[in-house]
């Protein structure tokens, strides 16, 4: 009886852990998928296909393991593959809660302005003039104060100087083979299966996890085969190991196993792909600090700090625009279009710039009344 006993005790406290965890997990997910599907190259079409197919399977197990009711989809694909459509979704369809998880995802061409000093890449929907930076996106979707933001993007980050013709699409006409995935951890307790990703996911009050998982870093291509390409493919097989037992401690394991798996595949096939994935925390939008309330006086000088420095960053910030036009060749046969461009991004910097200025005077003054 003894013997009996203790495991049907192990089993209960297990079920009562997992239990617990999926009573108390209230968030959605979102997500939100660019795919350039309908693209003239045939292999990125399938491509973006294949990654649809793979991204909704591994949002189910994600839904699963977490114990989320609810996923909620924003298809940006085929005819609306526009950006219209993505204004409208972030204006109007994004039935959004704060603290949900939101995962983006964009398949299809990238590129570079010359003179960009942004790491990620620029998105192409269809033309130049449609063309959105994928930081303003980024810091579009971290103001909705989600406790979860994975950005995963499959596209080219390179300089394109001709803006007759869209951004090359490098592909890999053979699909590489499959890797092999951590054995499942059959010998450890359900409870450390749990534990062992739980912490990746879970929602810490009053702060953003930032996930960026990009297949290719400043001036790289991205090899995209039928199957969604090496990085999505190594990118997958790590989120499964994750939920099988893979003892990753933090999401910068995370980012690093897909670096190095895409660097030796890439290798293998003798391709030039180095990704760029990184994790962030940031303070969230909007924080509920419990203080006493700042004299008037040490009002005043926090607003004069915070003031000051805001101002000397956005004279920095200007500094850089004028840099950055006057370095524009004026041989180049698009001077004009270039120079355009590059003036209405900057445009965008300076209003974002603006924006966090306003965010961050209102919570370095949350104390004063």
């Amino acid at each position: 009886m003894q013997s009996l006993i203790k495991p049907l005790l192990t089993a209960l406290a297990v079920f009562a852990i997992s239990t617990a965890t999926l009573l108390a997990e209230t968030r959605h997910i979102h997500v939100i998928k660019m795919l350039d599907d309908n693209s003239e190259n045939y292999i990125v079409s399938e491509g973006a296909r294949s990654i649809d197919y793979g991204i909704d399977r591994k949002v189910e197990q994600i839904r699963q393991q977490l114990g989320i009711s609810t996923v909620h989809y924003y298809q940006i694909s085929g005819s609306n593959f526009t950006r219209d459509k993505l204004n409208e979704v972030m204006e109007y369809e994004l039935s959004y809660q704060e603290r949900d998880i939101i995962l983006l995802v964009y398949a299809g061409h990238g590129y570079r302005m010359p003179g960009s000093t942004s790491v990620y890449p620029k998105l192409y929907f269809n033309s130049y003039g449609d063309g959105l930076e994928m930081e303003d996106l980024r810091l579009a979707l971290l103001q909705k104060n989600p406790s979860l933001l994975i950005n995963i993007v499959v596209a080219c980050n390179v300089t394109q100087y001709d803006l007759s013709a869209p951004p090359p699409a490098p592909t890999d006409g053979n699909p590489p083979p499959v890797a092999s995935l951590y054995p499942p951890a059959t010998t450890r307790s359900s409870r450390a299966l749990v534990n062992s990703w739980h912490h990746l996911f879970i929602d810490s009050p009053g702060y953003t996890k930032v996930v960026d998982l990009f297949s290719s870093d400043r001036e790289n291509f991205t090899f995209i085969s039928r199957d969604g390409g090496i990085f999505f493919s190594e990118l997958l097989y790590t989120f499964h190991e994750i939920f099988a037992g893979g003892n990753f401690r933090d999401w910068n394991e995370v980012c690093n196993n897909i670096v190095r798996r895409t660097n030796y595949r890439s290798q293998e096939r003798q391709l030039t792909q180095q990704p760029f994935c990184r994790f962030e925390l940031f303070i969230s939008a909007t924080v509920e600090v419990e203080e006493e309330p700042l004299s008037p006086s040490e009002c005043r000088r926090i607003a004069r700090t915070v003031r000051r420095e805001q101002k000397r960053e956005m004279k920095e910030l200007r500094r850089y625009h004028r840099n950055q036009v006057n370095g524009l060749s004026r041989s180049i046969g698009d001077y004009r279009q270039q120079k355009s461009l590059l003036v209405a991004r900057q445009k965008q910097e300076k209003a974002n710039l603006r924006l966090t200025h306003l965010q961050n005077y209102q919570r370095s003054l949350v104390g004063c009344r």
